[in-house]
C-alpha cells in the first residue's frame, strides 16, 4: 500500500493520534497489535507509519534480554574507559588512587610509565571487546559469544597482572571488574546463558 507524504503539521497531528492508540490500547476498535497495524495502514501516511510500528512494537522475552544484556555488557566495558583514564593520569578515579603503580607483574621490572601505558591499552582493548560484544548481541550477530567471553578474559587477566598484590584496596585494583568477569565467563560459555535463537 502506497502511502502519500504529508505535510509537517499533518505528520505531527499522525504522529499524536498515533501516540493516542498507542497508549490506549483499544482505540477506535483497536484491540491487538494487529488491529493496531492495520488502522495504522489506514491512517498514517509514509512518513509517519515506520514511527508507529516502532511505537506500536512489542518485544519478545528473547528481545529483552538481548537488549539489556547487551546493555550491562556495553555499560560495562565503558567504565574500562574510567580505568584507563585512571592508569593516563587523566584524572583520579579516588583520591590518592595509585592504580596501576606498584603492579606485582609489571612495575619492578618495566617502570611505572610503561606499567600505566600497558593499563592504558589494556582498557581501552577490554573497552572495545565488551562494546563490540554488547553490540554484536543485539545485533544477532552469532560471534556476540565469544566476543563477550574472551573480552571478560583478557580483562581479568589484565586485572590480575595490574593488581599490587596487596589484600587491601582490592576495589581500587579492579576486583570488582573481576567478579563480572567471571560471571560473563561462567554465563556465556560453561551455562550458556542466554540461550539466543542465533
Amino acid at each position: 500500500m502506497k502511502r502519500p507524504i504529508c505535510g509537517a503539521e499533518v505528520v505531527r497531528s499522525h504522529l499524536e493520534y498515533s501516540y493516542q492508540v498507542v497508549i490506549s490500547g483499544n482505540a477506535a476498535g483497536v484491540e491487538d497489535h494487529a488491529d493496531l497495524q492495520r488502522l495504522g495502514a489506514d491512517r498514517t501516511c509514509e512518513l509517519c507509519w515506520p514511527t508507529l510500528v516502532l511505537l506500536c512494537s512489542e518485544l519478545t522475552e528473547e528481545e529483552r534480554v538481548r537488549f539489556a544484556l547487551g546493555a550491562v555488557v556495553a555499560l560495562h566495558g565503558l567504565v574500562h574507559l574510567l580505568y584507563l583514564g585512571q592508569a593516563a593520569r587523566l584524572f583520579e578515579l579516588q583520591s590518592g588512587m595509585l592504580w596501576p603503580d606498584g603492579s606485582w607483574a609489571f612495575s619492578k621490572l618495566l617502570g611505572e610509565p610503561v606499567t600505566r601505558n600497558i593499563a592504558a591499552v589494556a582498557c581501552a582493548l577490554a573497552a572495545i571487546g565488551f562494546v563490540s560484544g554488547g553490540v554484536a548481541v543485539i545485533a544477532t550477530q552469532g560471534w556476540w559469544r565469544w566476543a563477550i567471553a574472551g573480552s571478560a578474559a583478557f580483562s581479568g587477566v589484565a586485572f590480575l597482572l595490574l593488581w599490587d598484590g596487596k589484600p587491601q584496596m582490592l576495589s581500587n585494583n579492579g576486583i570488582f571488574a573481576l567478579i563480572i568477569n567471571v560471571v560473563l565467563i561462567l554465563a556465556t560459555l560453561v551455562f550458556r546463558w542466554p540461550r539466543l535463537a542465533f
